[in-house]
C-alpha cells in the first residue's frame, strides 16, 4: 500500500523520458493532514504594540454633533529640545492625524483637470544607474508660543498640557503657495488650541497632499536662477510647471493659493496623551478612569516622549507627496536589483496605522483563556488573521459569513449617508478548527425542516414563540405560524421551549437539515470524480502526465470517507484523450483495463454501457494498473492536438445521470478544427489599455454555453492548466467559474520545480469537503433584500445560485440593499443563507446559515462596528468583475473614489469638530488606506513587461471566490524574520510578523514573505557564512542557488529550524506555495520586490504617499 505522504515516493516515468524531469521534488501532499494544515487558521501575528494607552477630556455638549465612537490618535513626537507635556484627553473612536504648515487654499479654477499625484521612483533593474540624489535643505526653525487650553467638559479633567515652543520652518513660494513657512498660531505636538480640533486624540502633523516640503527642492527639479537649492523666486515657476497665474495640471485640488500670513494657521494640532510620561511610563495619579473600552476596539496608540525625532528628519526612502509619478504612467526604470535613494518624508511611517501592530494587538484579545469568541457576546467578531476559537451561540460564527456591518443603519438614507455597502461573505462549506463544534445534523423525520408559511424561512434560534408553544413569529417576514404537534413543547417562564438543549436548531446559528424526498429532483448519489488527462506530445514529455497519474493512484486510499466508514463510497474514472477521446473498462474483475476510443469528435459519446466511474476499492488494482501504465502508454505519442471541449462534453453526459466532478488537466491552448477552437488572442501590448477588458471575457461561447449545461445537471470542474505560452485562460477557466470550481495554472511547468505544488494541490483538490448539485438563496429580514452576488457560479434568475460544485475552500459575496423600511423599534435585523446540496457521500441536505445584526441609528455606531477585512474583500471582488468591462485605470479610479467617500462620511458626521487639516480616520476602518495602497499593486491592478493577459485571467478567478482570511493576505503579505524563529519555537503562538517595505529589511538577515500564493525566502548580501554554509552548504550568499527546488537537508539546527518554518507557512494557508529563493541585489529579487506594498511600485505610490493623497480626496470632498 502506497504511503499517504507522496514526497517520497517515485512514479513510473517513459523510456524515452528524462527522468529527472519526471521525478518529484521531496515532500509533497499529506492527506492525512487533510490539506496544509487547519484550514482557516490564521496566519501568527506580532505581540508589538504601539506604547501605552492615554487619556483625555471630553468635547463640550454644545460641540458634539454625533455620539462618536472611542477614537485613538497618532501623535508626533515633541520637537527636539521641548519638554514632554501633559494633558487630558477622552478616548473618542477615531484615529487623526494633522498637516503642518498648510495653506489655506483657495477653490480650484473652474474647469481646471484634475489627476491623482505620481508615485515615486522605481527600483532600478541591475546595470541601471539610480536616479539623482535629491537635495533638500532644512531651514532654521523659530519658536513662537500657544495658549493652553481649557476643556469645560464635564469629564474627569487633568493637568493642562504645558505649552511647548513652536518651530517654523522658512522657504520662498511662488503662486503656489509658502511651503517653507509655518503658520503662526499653529500649535505644536503636545498642545491644544482653544476651541480646536477634535477632543481625545493625538494627531499627527501631515503635509498638505500635493504640496512640495517646506524649504527641500523638488526631486529631480533644479531650481531656476536661484543659489540655495530648493528656494524658488516668488512668482517664478519651477522647470515642467504651469505659469504662477495656473493651477498645476494633474494635482488634486490644486488651484491658487495665496500666502498666509503668520497667525492664519491651521490649529488644533497634536496633542500628547495625557497619563503617559518618558518612556511610555504612566503619570502618578492619572489612571484610566473616563476611557470607555468598546468591544474589538484597540487602545490608543501612544507616542513615548523620549523619541524625538523631528519632521525635518523624515524616513528614509519616502518621496514627498508634491512629486509623484502620474497613475499608469510607464516608467522607464522597472523594478530591479537596485534601489534608488528617494528625498525624506515629513510623515515618520512608524506613526501611522500598521497592519502588523492591529492584528497583533486584535490577537492579544483571544490569547489564552481568552481564546474563545462566543457569537452573541460581542458586536463585532475578530479580525480574520487572528487565531480563535469560535463558539456558536445562536449567531453562526466567522467560519460561515462574515459582515461588512454588523451594525446596520435603521433607514436607507443613513445608509446611503455612510457610504458602507452592506455585504456578506458566506463560507457555506467552511472547515472549523479543533475545539470548535462540527456542524450539527438535525433530522425532522418525514415531515422534513419546519419552514414559514410566508418567506419559507427555516427555523432558527431567533424565531419567538409564543401561545405556550403552539406558535411561533418568524424573524424574517414577523408571520406567526402554527407549530405542529409533533414538534410542540410547553415554554419555561422564560419563554423558551423546555426541550431547548435537544433542539440543535434552536441553539446553532448553523445546521445541517436532513432533507426528504420533496427536495429531490432525483435520487442522491455519492459522487463520481473522472479525472481527464491530455496525453499529447507535450503534456507526456513535460512530466505532467506522469505526476497527475503518480497522484491520483496516491490519492486512491485516501478519498473523503464518512466519519466511522472504513471505506468512501465515492467513486473514480479515468479518460485521457488527445486528438481523440479515450475511455477505459475499469470493472472489478478484469484482468487489465479496456480501452475504448472514440476517434470522430464532433460526435463524441460515452461507449461505457456501465458508466464512466467505478467504486474505487472494487477495482483498485484495475485502476492502480492503468495509472501505472498510462506514461508508458503514450511515451511515444506523437500526437500535438488536444480536444478539451469535447473531452469534457462527453465526461458530461456520462455523469448527467447522477451528477459529479470532473478534473481536467489540459497541457497548452485547445488546438484543432470545429466551434470549440480557441482563436489565438494573444496581444502583449493590451496589458492596461482599453483592448484588455476584452480579452478578459471569453473568447468562445461555445465553452460558456458547455459550463451551463453542466451546471443543468450537477456536474463541475476542476480545471488544471500547464500553458508554455498564451493559453486564452478567460476562455478555459469559464468551466470552472460557472460550475463553482476551480483553475490552477501552472506557467512553463516544469515537473522539477511544479511537480510538488501541483501534487499538493490536486491532493488538497480530491480530499477537501465537497458538496455537489447545489442551489443557495439568501433571505433577509423586513426592509433587506440580497441583490448581487459575486462569485464563482452561475445563475438562471436573480434570486438563486446554482453551484454545480463547492468545496470548503469557496465563499460567495452577497450584497444587500435596502427593500422599504425597517419596522421601526426594530433592534436586531438578520439574514438567512440556505443552501440545498448534495454531500459527497450522496445525502441531500440544507446548510442553514442565521445571522444576526443590530439596527442603530447613529452613524458613528455603524462605523464603529464595521469589519475592514470583508470591506476590502467586497472591493476585491467588485474591482475582479469590473475587469471584463472596463480599464483598469477607471476600476482604480473607481476603487479610490469608494473608498474616500466613506471616509470623507465619518469625517463629516462623525468628526466635524475637528480641524480641516487633520486626517480622522475610524477605528474600524483605519487601515483602509494601507489596504487599498496594497490591493492597487496586486497582480488585479498591476500593469508592466511581465504582467500577462493569463495570469490577469486567473487572478480574475482567484478573487472571486476568496474566503475572506485569504484576501487579507492576498492585498498585505505576512512577512517574518528567520532570525526571530529558532527549532524551538512554538508555533501554537502567532509568529511575529514584520512590515512590508524594504526599508525596514536588514541585509544580514533572512526573510520569509507569503500572500497565500507564493513564498520567496530572501537572503540579504551581508548574509553570515556561517548560516549559508549550515542552510545550503555554501560559503557566501553569491552562491547560493535561486533555482532550487526545495530546501537542502542538512543536519544542523538553522536548517531544521528554517525548513519547520516553511512548513509551518504552508501549513496556514490554503494554495500550496512554492518557495522561492531570491538574494538581495539579484535580478531574482524582482518577484520578491512586487510584495513590498508599503513601498512604491512602477506605477503605485508608497503608503506613505497614499494616505496623504487619500487626504486630498477626502477634503475635496468635505
Amino acid at each position: 500500500m502506497s504511503q499517504p505522504f507522496y514526497g517520497g515516493a517515485s512514479y513510473q516515468t517513459a523510456a524515452n523520458v528524462d527522468p529527472n524531469r519526471n521525478t518529484l521534488p521531496s515532500g509533497g501532499y499529506n492527506p492525512q493532514q487533510n490539506g496544509y494544515g487547519q484550514p482557516g487558521q490564521a496566519p501568527g501575528q506580532s505581540q508589538q504594540q504601539y506604547g501605552q494607552p492615554g487619556q483625555g477630556q471630553g468635547m463640550p455638549p454644545q460641540q458634539q454633533h454625533q455620539q462618536q465612537p472611542p477614537q485613538q490618535g497618532y501623535g508626533q513626537p515633541p520637537a527636539r529640545g521641548s519638554a514632554a507635556s501633559q494633558g487630558s484627553m477622552s478616548g473618542q473612536g477615531h484615529q487623526s492625524y494633522a498637516q503642518p504648515g498648510m495653506q489655506q487654499q483657495q477653490p480650484q479654477q473652474p474647469g481646471t483637470p484634475q489627476q491623482p499625484p505620481q508615485p515615486g521612483p522605481p527600483r532600478p533593474q541591475q546595470g541601471q544607474q539610480p536616479p539623482a540624489q535629491t537635495q533638500q535643505q532644512q531651514m532654521p526653525p523659530s519658536q513662537a508660543q500657544a495658549p493652553a487650553h481649557h476643556s469645560n467638559s464635564t469629564h474627569r479633567r487633568y493637568p493642562e498640557l504645558q505649552q511647548q515652543q513652536q518651530q517654523q520652518q522658512q522657504g520662498m513660494g511662488g503662486s503656489m503657495g509658502q511651503p517653507g513657512i509655518q503658520q503662526a498660531g499653529m500649535e505644536q505636538p503636545g498642545m491644544q488650541q482653544p476651541g480646536m480640533g477634535q477632543p481625545g486624540m493625538q494627531q499627527l502633523s501631515m503635509q498638505q497632499p500635493g504640496m512640495q516640503q517646506p524649504g527641500m527642492q523638488q526631486p529631480g527639479m533644479q531650481q531656476p536662477g536661484m543659489g540655495q537649492s530648493g528656494a524658488n523666486p516668488t512668482g517664478m515657476s519651477q522647470p515642467g510647471m504651469k505659469p504662477p497665474s495656473m493651477s498645476q495640471p494633474g494635482m488634486p485640488g490644486m488651484g491658487q493659493q495665496t500666502m498666509q500670513q503668520p497667525g492664519a494657521g491651521q490649529q488644533g494640532m497634536g496633542m500628547q496623551q495625557p497619563g503617559m510620561g518618558q518612556q511610555g511610563m504612566q503619570q502618578p495619579g492619572m489612571g484610566q478612569a473616563g476611557q470607555q473600552q468598546q468591544y474589538g476596539q484597540q487602545q490608543p496608540y501612544g507616542q513615548s516622549a523620549s523619541r524625538q525625532q523631528s519632521y525635518s528628519q523624515g524616513q528614509p526612502g519616502q518621496m514627498p507627496y508634491g512629486q509623484q509619478p502620474q497613475f499608469g504612467a510607464q516608467n522607464s526604470q522597472p523594478y530591479g536589483n537596485q534601489r534608488a535613494k528617494k528625498p525624506a518624508s515629513k510623515i515618520d511611517p512608524d506613526q501611522i496605522p500598521s497592519p502588523v501592530t492591529v492584528m497583533a494587538n486584535d490577537q492579544k484579545n483571544y490569547d489564552g483563556e481568552a481564546a474563545r469568541y462566543g457569537t452573541l457576546q460581542k458586536p463585532a467578531p475578530p479580525l480574520a488573521s487572528t487565531n480563535f476559537v469560535a463558539i456558536d451561540e445562536g449567531n453562526c460564527t466567522p467560519r460561515f459569513l462574515r459582515m461588512t456591518c454588523n451594525s446596520i443603519p435603521n433607514t436607507e438614507e443613513l445608509s446611503k449617508t455612510s457610504r458602507l455597502p452592506l455585504v456578506a461573505v458566506v463560507q457555506p462549506l467552511a472547515e472549523v478548527l479543533p475545539g470548535e463544534l462540527p456542524t450539527p445534523l438535525v433530522d425532522m423525520g418525514t415531515d422534513g425542516p419546519i419552514r414559514c408559511r410566508r418567506c419559507h424561512a427555516y427555523i432558527n434560534p431567533f424565531v419567538q414563540f409564543v401561545d405556550g408553544g403552539r406558535r411561533y413569529n418568524c424573524n424574517l417576514c414577523s408571520f406567526t405560524n402554527e407549530v405542529s404537534q409533533n414538534y410542540f413543547c410547553n415554554l419555561d417562564h422564560t419563554g423558551r421551549r423546555m426541550d431547548i438543549h435537544s433542539r440543535q436548531e434552536l441553539l446553532h446559528g448553523t445546521v445541517d437539515f436532513a432533507c426528504t424526498s420533496q427536495y429531490y429532483n432525483r435520487k442522491p448519489h455519492a459522487a463520481q470524480y473522472v479525472f481527464a488527462i491530455d496525453v499529447s506530445y507535450a503534456a507526456v514529455q513535460s512530466g505532467m502526465v506522469s505526476a497527475a497519474t503518480w497522484t491520483i493512484k496516491n490519492m486512491l486510499d485516501h478519498f473523503p470517507k464518512p466519519e466511522g466508514a472504513e471505506k468512501s463510497p465515492i467513486k473514480c474514472g479515468i479518460v485521457t484523450y488527445d486528438k481523440t477521446v479515450h475511455f477505459y473498462d475499469l470493472r472489478a474483475g478484469l484482468s487489465q483495463p479496456q480501452m475504448l476510443v472514440v476517434a470522430d469528435t464532433s460526435e463524441v459519446f460515452v461507449p461505457l454501457s456501465q458508466g464512466l466511474a467505478v467504486d474505487v476499492h472494487e477495482s483498485r488494482d484495475v485502476i492502480v494498473q492503468l495509472l501505472d501504465n498510462l506514461p508508458r502508454m503514450y511515451a511515444n505519442n506523437r500526437e500535438t492536438e488536444a480536444r478539451l471541449y469535447d473531452t469534457v462534453k462527453a465526461v458530461r453526459e456520462g455523469l448527467a445521470p447522477t451528477g459529479g466532478r470532473i478534473f481536467a488537466f489540459q497541457m497548452n491552448k485547445p488546438s484543432g478544427e470545429g466551434p470549440s477552437v480557441v482563436v489565438d488572442r494573444f496581444d502583449s501590448k493590451a496589458i492596461g489599455t482599453d483592448k484588455e477588458p476584452k480579452l478578459l471575457k471569453s473568447g468562445n461561447e461555445a465553452y460558456t454555453e458547455m459550463a451551463k449545461e453542466m451546471v443543468k445537471v450537477g456536474v463541475s470542474c476542476e480545471l488544471f492548466l500547464f500553458p508554455n505560452a498564451f493559453a486564452d485562460v478567460a476562455t478555459l477557466g469559464e468551466f470552472s467559474h460557472l460550475t463553482g470550481g476551480h483553475c490552477y495554472v501552472y506557467p512553463k511547468y516544469n515537473a522539477a520545480t511544479d511537480g510538488h505544488k501541483f501534487s499538493a494541490e490536486l491532493g488538497r483538490a480530491i480530499s477537501r469537503p465537497f458538496g455537489y448539485e447545489a442551489l443557495m438563496r439568501v433571505r433577509a429580514s423586513e426592509g433587506l433584500r440580497a441583490m448581487q452576488y459575486y462569485g464563482n457560479f452561475y445563475m438562471q434568475n436573480h434570486v438563486d445560485m446554482q453551484l454545480a460544485g463547492i468545496d470548503s475552500d469557496k465563499s460567495v459575496l452577497v450584497r444587500v440593499h435596502y427593500d422599504g423600511a425597517i419596522p421601526a423599534g426594530a433592534t436586531n435585523a438578520y439574514l438567512q443563507v440556505a443552501m440545498l446540496y448534495t454531500t459527497m457521500f450522496g445525502e441531500r441536505r440544507v446548510r442553514c446559515i442565521n445571522f444576526q445584526m443590530k439596527v442603530v441609528n447613529q452613524l458613528s455606531e455603524v462605523f464603529r462596528h464595521s469589519e475592514l477585512d470583508t470591506l476590502l474583500n467586497f472591493f476585491a471582488r467588485k474591482a475582479a468583475l469590473d475587469m471584463r468591462k472596463k480599464t483598469i485605470k477607471a476600476i482604480r479610479d473607481s476603487v479610490i473614489e469608494k473608498a474616500s467617500e466613506v471616509l470623507s462620511v465619518y469625517r463629516k458626521h462623525c468628526a466635524s469638530t475637528s480641524s480641516p487639516g487633520q486626517l480622522i480616520l475610524p477605528e474600524a476602518l483605519k487601515l483602509l488606506p494601507v489596504y487599498l495602497a496594497s490591493l492597487l499593486k496586486t497582480d488585479l491592478f498591476r500593469t508592466g513587461a511581465d504582467m500577462s493577459i493569463d495570469r490577469r485571467a486567473e487572478t480574475i478567478l482567484e478573487v472571486l471566490s476568496m474566503p475572506v482570511p485569504m484576501s487579507v493576505s492576498f492585498v498585505y503579505p505576512r512577512l517574518l524574520c528567520v532570525q526571530d524563529i529558532t527549532e524551538d519555537t512554538d508555533y501554537s503562538a502567532p509568529l511575529p510578523n514584520k512590515r512590508v517595505s524594504y526599508d525596514r529589511l536588514e541585509s544580514d538577515k533572512q526573510y520569509i514573505i507569503d500572500n497565500g500564493l507564493v513564498m520567496y525566502l530572501w537572503i540579504g548580501t551581508s548574509a553570515s557564512p556561517e548560516w549559508c554554509q549550515a542552510v545550503f552548504g555554501v560559503s557566501q550568499a553569491n552562491q547560493i542557488d535561486c533555482h532550487m527546488a526545495a530546501l537542502p537537508d542538512i543536519d544542523t539546527t538553522e536548517s531544521r529550524s528554517l525548513r519547520k518554518l516553511v512548513e509551518h507557512v504552508r501549513t496556514t494557508r490554503q494554495r500550496f506555495l512554492k518557495l522561492h529563493v531570491v538574494r538581495q541585489r539579484d535580478p531574482s529579487e524582482i518577484g520578491w520586490n512586487l510584495l513590498m506594498v508599503e513601498d512604491a511600485g512602477l506605477d503605485t505610490m508608497s503608503y506613505v504617499d497614499f494616505l496623504c493623497y487619500m487626504h486630498r480626496q477626502i477634503q475635496n470632498q468635505l
